[in-house]
């Protein structure tokens, strides 16, 4: 018979581990929601190499898909969007940009972040949602923020949601056309349209 799934206490009370709860997601989930999921149960409750090892060990229905998220799982990322966007460049082939870059004062205090980007190239992706253009005092401060950028030099590339959802043959366009303006001559792969469909109206 099946083994139960490993358990831990939270609060009083017995649940499954994070690891575990990541395999049983791997029978429900397809690759991106996957690694969605994994980045999630990183923020607070485990690590990409715990979920690496779990999916190795693993022996049950679709272990080499578990594998394949796992390896793609990484901390600190804030968001399910921040997720798809870097697996969006990465199945395209773009290198895998560095996650929540971040900025310190001369204090050594976090003074800035980025979602992702390339610190040597001086090139960040960064998603905005819609927040960003509905608050004013939000909106005020990403022009700010772009400011400062501008003056250290770094060029920030912006994806919102139709970047994902409607158009992202076009997204990856803009991040392999900034990745050429700093040297980086990217060859883009085709594997991201079995999880990014383009649903754009054809001209």
């Amino acid at each position: 018979p099946a083994q139960p799934p490993p358990t831990t206490m939270r609060y009083g009370l017995r649940v499954t581990t994070p690891e575990a709860t990541f395999l049983k997601l791997a029978g429900e989930l397809e690759l991106v929601d996957l690694v969605v999921a994994g980045d999630t149960l990183c923020k607070k409750a485990t690590t990409p190499q715990k979920l690496v090892a779990a999916a190795a060990a693993f022996r049950g229905k679709r272990a080499r898909l578990a594998r394949e998220a796992a390896a793609l799982v990484r901390s600190r990322v804030d968001s399910p969007q921040e997720t798809k966007v870097r697996l969006l460049m990465v199945l395209a082939g773009i290198p895998e940009p560095t996650v929540n870059i971040v900025f310190r004062d001369e204090e050594g205090n976090i003074k800035r972040r980025i979602d992702m980007g390339y610190r040597k190239l001086r090139l960040g992706v960064e998603y905005d949602g819609r927040q960003h253009a509905e608050n004013d005092e939000q909106w005020q401060n990403d022009i700010d923020r772009r400011e400062e950028f501008d003056e250290l030099e770094w060029r920030l590339i912006i994806l919102r949601s139709p970047d994902l959802f409607v158009r992202p043959d076009l997204a990856l366009a803009r991040v392999a056309k900034a990745l050429a303006s700093k040297g980086v001559i990217v060859h883009l792969k085709q594997d991201w349209r079995r999880h990014f469909p383009v649903r754009r109206a054809a001209a």
